[in-house]
């Protein structure tokens, strides 16, 4: 795995994060139907009278899996954000924060620099990432 893999881990898990919230959402709006017409609809078998409870049921999964997620995401962050703060160049640690913490684009980055600049200036942090950290680059 590159530096820039085991970077991009943080904004991985952020977009998971987001996506189960996006799931929990629309468990709950499930939950909130004010009814159902069963003129309009054909019944096939028949319905589940305990389909409510496992909504709930399920919510209660998700919720706790969203809860262990935001677990594993912020010692990732904080673990990443500490190993960033460690290198010595002050210009690498504005770069990799600005795009793995902050998840801005080279070109978002207000440093004061031409866009190629940072762009050189990002894969020399990468190097220099990766050989202070090698472990996460394995």
């Amino acid at each position: 795995m590159s530096a820039k893999d085991y970077l991009m881990q943080v904004r991985i898990k952020h977009k998971e994060i987001e996506e189960q919230e996006e799931y929990i959402q629309r468990l709950k709006d499930s939950l909130d139907v004010k009814g159902i017409r069963y003129d309009k609809e054909p019944m096939s078998g028949t319905p589940d009278p305990h389909l409510r409870e496992h909504l709930f049921v399920k919510l209660i999964d998700e919720e706790d899996k969203l809860t262990l997620m935001y677990k594993d995401y912020l010692l990732l962050k904080v673990d990443i954000i500490d190993k960033i703060h460690s290198l010595s160049n002050e210009r690498h640690r504005k770069v990799l924060y600005g795009v793995y913490i902050d998840f801005m684009n080279l070109k978002d980055l207000k440093l004061g620099y031409s866009y190629d600049y940072v762009r050189e200036l990002h894969v020399h942090a990468l190097d220099a990432y990766s050989k202070k950290f090698p472990h996460d680059t394995l």
